[in-house]
């Protein structure tokens, strides 16, 4: 502020200095009289040369002040606008990071599409493939809508004739009790026809010891020619063919303490959907590989021969693709149902309640599962899993890649070639190595899928 008001005197004085000296110039000259004469710088005083010369110092000090104001303004801007730039450049940065990210997610999302227009192409082949037996089912169900009716005139008749059957019976018990002598007569019928149902139950029950004692020297080929029997009826029936998922991991714990028929409905509910769902996988595998093959992506076909055990094959490309193509394929419904039936006793057994292992696969870790209480080795155990799911897609991989199960696999790629569903019926054949009962475990296997009618779920699906 003093060095301004210093400045504002100066300039004053400078310009009451030229005033002077124009008055003095202009006075004399308005009058006719001579303008006085400059002193010249030699005859200043050094004292007034001092002071002009301070003077001027101070008008240029001024001058050099102004300037470094400007500049320093100058360089606040110059500073405010190399901030402004640094901001404007994280922005950009941030913006670019932002776009990669949405670059990232729309890659990802692209992905998932792609796997779901596979699944939509392998869900409309298997619609394709069940068209038919839809229709049939709709014929079938008109057939039985028929028959029901029938049925229901014909229940209306037995009730009438039951109702007068119990009329009758009414009369009988009042002529019953008018004769105490026939009463005792049919007490004593009664103790006769009790003797003679004892006897009867004994004699079933010494055939039924020689029938046990026969059936356990039966030889593999006996059993081999052995007629099965006929199918019986489906326990559990599910609408339009659509089984419903659910989120359970275990066998529930009041199985034991079920009757029969609603064990065996509850353990159908329970493992068929996870049996569908782990088929499913499989499938969106197979058309994975045959993607993978067609457009000759290695890596994926690489981590795929990994997984299914064929890291050694020695063969060409071509037959590795085939044997792949032989693993990667589903387990019948009805088959896998069976076997798990057989092996935990529809889920009664301990290694089903303990360590959800449905299917009896062994291992030879002590910490791998659940050691048999009758194990010929000491390292052998029952396999158990943290959810039935699991112990579901570990029999099917089994299936899949066992080399005891060979014969199994190509009979299953030649339905499968055939435009077939391969049918656990006929595959069973192919498990003798599975059980040490061989044939007589094919003959077991068989039969519960006759008498349970599995092979109806072949075709199911999973409730979307």
């Amino acid at each position: 502020m003093a060095q301004r008001r210093s400045r504002f005197e100066n300039s004053h004085l400078i310009a009451f200095m030229l005033v002077a000296v124009l008055l003095s110039y202009a006075v004399p000259t308005l009058f006719g009289m001579k303008p006085p004469r400059l002193t010249p710088r030699d005859a200043l005083t050094p004292l007034q040369v001092k002071e002009i010369e301070a003077r001027a110092l101070r008008d240029e000090i001024a001058l050099l002040e102004d300037r470094v104001a400007v500049l320093s303004a100058r360089n606040a801007l110059a500073e405010k606008a190399q901030a402004l730039a640094v901001e404007k450049t994280q922005q950009a940065k941030d913006a670019f990071d932002e776009a990669e990210s949405a670059a990232l997610q729309a890659n990802e999302a692209f992905d998932a599409a792609d796997l779901k227009e596979r699944e939509a192409e392998e869900a409309l082949r298997y619609a394709r493939m069940t068209e038919g037996q839809a229709r049939d089912a709709l014929k079938l169900a008109g057939d039985k809508e028929t028959a029901a009716k029938l049925a229901l005139v014909t229940a209306t008749r037995l009730q009438q004739q039951a109702n007068k059957a119990l009329m009758n019976a009414q009369k009988q018990s009042q002529l019953a009790n008018q004769t105490l002598a026939e009463i005792e007569a049919l007490e004593e019928k009664i103790a006769e026809l009790n003797a003679d149902l004892e006897k009867d139950a004994k004699e079933k029950l010494a055939k039924g010891k020689d029938a046990k004692k026969a059936d356990e020297t039966q030889t593999d080929e006996d059993y081999a020619n052995r007629r099965l029997p006929k199918a019986g009826k489906a326990v559990v029936v599910f609408e339009d063919r659509l089984v419903p998922i659910h989120n359970k991991v275990s066998i529930p714990g009041n199985f034991s303490q079920l009757d029969v028929k609603e064990r065996k409905a509850q353990f159908i509910t329970l493992l068929l959907p996870l049996i569908i769902k782990a088929n499913d996988t499989i499938g969106v595998r197979r058309t994975s590989l045959t993607k993978a093959i067609a457009e000759d992506d290695e890596a994926t076909i690489a981590r795929l021969v990994k997984l299914y055990g064929l890291a050694n094959f020695d063969g060409s490309d071509e037959a590795l693709h085939d044997e792949l193509l032989n693993r990667i394929a589903p387990v019948p419904t009805s088959l896998a149902l069976a076997q798990a039936a057989v092996e935990s006793g529809w889920g009664q057994s301990r290694f089903a309640k303990e360590g959800n292992a449905l299917f009896g696969q062994w291992a030879w870790s002590a910490d791998a599962g659940i050691k048999p209480l009758d194990a010929s080795n000491s390292r052998a155990v029952i396999r158990s899993f943290a959810t039935i799911y699991d112990s579901v897609f570990a029999y099917i991989h089994n299936l899949n890649t066992h080399y005891a199960y060979q014969d199994f696999r190509d009979e299953r790629a030649i339905a499968i070639a055939n435009g077939e569903l391969p049918s656990g019926l006929k595959l069973a054949r192919y498990l003798t190595a599975y059980a040490e009962l061989g044939q007589k475990y094919v003959y077991v296997l068989q039969a519960m899928i006759l008498h349970n009618r599995f092979d109806i779920y072949e075709s199911y699906q999973l409730a979307r």
